[in-house]
């Protein structure tokens, strides 16, 4: 049976005084329909590990402004902090665009003090060669360190980890480099915002929480879910009971349990894959060009991340394997033409 789409006059409806309970009810389901019909996952909205709601992405924002007419105005302000970093804050006016009407406002910072973007992961390097290859080695084979031939290393083995460069964060010494991409995510932090105040849709979308470090995400409380699609007509009477008995509801409990537990492993085994490969492209990358900037160039301008492990979607994991296999391929074959 195909669902009836709900009409919604957005010009008449932004100069009302005042709405009725039947234009809450229309907004509210117009948002669920956009939801349902014309929104992407991990294009639109996005489901983030260790929260039911689903989180409300640029271009989701973007959708909602169209669909409602809205048209945002920016205010920005640049905070210039010690040695070279920066903040952003913008606030995000949403204007009706047939009526010129003022409808809500946001705000959104970003800072290049974020770890994300003050940091990039360092590696222990090989005393003897300088590379960055250095992996534990396997008990059976006498344990200790090797800088593995197969990461471009040199084959040298290590009893004491004393012997190795440290690993861990080291502050990003061009941090100019991320610029851009704190001014961008401090515009998207801002427009979200807006549009989820401006069309009252905070109890539908989650924000920003793909902007939160891992850990984070995960220690972050479920909220209750998301009401489903409200029917602005009223339900035919029925005289059937839909409580489900105590065994059904156990049944169904442990249904989903388990449907959760084997997901979350097959999306951890594909993730593992994942970053095996984004390793694997970056150590070719170096080899290539002798740095990191075209990798990393990537990450940060089409996927806003400064890590590979930000990539939480497996449709934007699978596209950005693509992105580097095709770039790389492409820097080879100009590089084969000029010898």
């Amino acid at each position: 049976m195909e669902e009836d789409m709900v009409t919604y006059d957005s010009k008449a409806l932004v100069e009302k005084s005042q709405f009725t309970i039947m234009d809450a009810k229309n907004q509210v389901a117009l948002i669920h329909n956009v939801l349902k019909e014309i929104m992407i996952e991990d294009i639109h909205y996005g489901i983030i590990p260790g929260c039911d709601k689903p989180t409300l992405y640029k271009a989701g924002a973007e959708k909602i402004c169209a669909i409602f007419r809205l048209a945002p105005k920016y205010r920005v302000t640049r905070i210039e902090l010690q040695n070279g970093h920066r903040e952003y804050e913008i606030i995000t006016e949403l204007y009706h665009i047939s009526s010129g009407l003022f409808l809500g406002e946001g705000v959104g910072t970003c800072s290049t003090m974020e770890a994300k973007h003050r940091y990039i992961n360092k590696a222990m390097k090989c005393p003897k060669c300088g590379k960055e290859s250095i992996i534990k080695g396997k008990a059976e084979f006498g344990g200790g360190w090797l800088c593995w031939k197969k990461k471009d290393g040199c084959g040298a083995k290590f009893e004491d980890k004393k012997e190795l460069g440290k690993a861990g964060k080291e502050e990003r010494k061009d941090i100019a480099d991320v610029y851009n991409t704190v001014f961008k995510v401090a515009k998207k932090r801002s427009q979200n915002d807006c549009v989820l105040t401006a069309t009252a849709a905070s109890d539908i979308f989650a924000q920003d929480i793909e902007d939160l470090p891992e850990d984070m995400i995960n220690n972050t409380p479920k909220p209750k879910p998301a009401n489903k699609i409200i029917n602005v007509t009223p339900p035919k009477e029925t005289t059937e009971s839909a409580e489900p008995t105590p065994e059904e509801q156990q049944d169904a409990t442990d249904l989903f349990d388990k449907q959760e537990s084997e997901d979350k492993a097959e999306y951890n085994k594909q993730f593992k894959e994942f970053i095996k490969y984004t390793i694997k492209a970056k150590e070719m990358f170096n080899k290539m060009t002798g740095s990191d900037e075209v990798y990393y160039g990537i990450l940060s301008q089409d996927y806003s991340a400064a890590h590979a492990n930000e990539v939480k979607s497996p449709k934007l994991q699978k596209q950005l394997c693509e992105d580097l296999k095709k770039v790389y391929a492409s820097m080879k074959k100009e590089r084969n033409g000029n010898a």
